[in-house]
């Protein structure tokens, strides 16, 4: 039990100096035990914490049971599997910049970038909801800034560099796959609720949920477009 609480209080440590934009933070990570499954958990309470701040769009809708379970997992990893794929980007992206450096080295750091991410709940408050989700994503890329920074062991310059590069590939490959995967979220989506949802693959690939849209909803966000 005291290990578990131990672990714990480290996770927590790790996602704290993760929002404080600590410039330090990789190496203390690698100085404790288990850094890997560290960085992981920080990367799964960013997430929970994100999709319980989403998961109001569900209870909206009267997604229920089995179904509002499955949508809380296809979420998660889809989110989990964006910062993969920019965790990737950005690795080539360093590799042709300023040279190599381990892909799990840069994994690391971009999985411990998601610490503001932890703070994703609050994105549930009305209307200002949306608003706080764009915070927290710069607030994410800038403490990604300083553990590139760091990680590559390069001037801030540079960091910026390869973070703004492994994130703006990120955003090209959403747009080049906006199509096919705005499909998929759709058929998924209907497959869930039996209700159509205006959701695009920018969204998706930005780590955004599902956003189901009801005949009410559409109309209304019509008229609001018309004014």
């Amino acid at each position: 039990m005291e290990q578990f609480f131990g672990f714990l209080g480290a996770v927590l440590e790790a996602a704290a100096r993760s929002r404080q934009l600590d410039p330090g933070l990789l190496a203390w990570v690698e100085a404790q035990q288990h850094p890997v499954w560290i960085v992981f958990s920080v990367a799964m309470l960013a997430a929970a914490s994100t999709l319980l701040g989403n998961s109001v769009v569900l209870f909206v809708n009267r997604v229920r049971g089995l179904r509002f379970w499955f949508a809380i997992v296809l979420n998660g990893a889809s989110l989990v599997l964006l910062y993969l794929l920019q965790a990737l980007a950005t690795w080539i992206a360093g590799s042709l910049v300023v040279g190599g450096r381990s892909l799990l080295h840069v994994t690391l750091a971009v999985m411990l970038s998601m610490g503001p991410l932890v703070y994703g709940v609050l994105e549930m408050i009305p209307f200002v909801g949306p608003w706080i989700a764009r915070v927290l994503q710069v607030w994410s890329l800038l403490a990604l800034w300083v553990l590139i920074s760091v990680g590559y062991d390069v001037d801030p310059w540079a960091g910026l560099l390869v973070a703004a590069l492994g994130w703006g590939a990120t955003q090209v490959l959403a747009w080049a796959f906006a199509k096919p995967v705005t499909w998929l979220g759709d058929r998924f989506w209907q497959l869930l609720t039996g209700r159509p949802s205006m959701l695009t693959g920018h969204d998706i690939l930005a780590g955004h949920p599902f956003m189901p849209v009801g005949p009410d909803a559409t109309l209304a966000q019509r008229k609001g477009g018309s004014r």
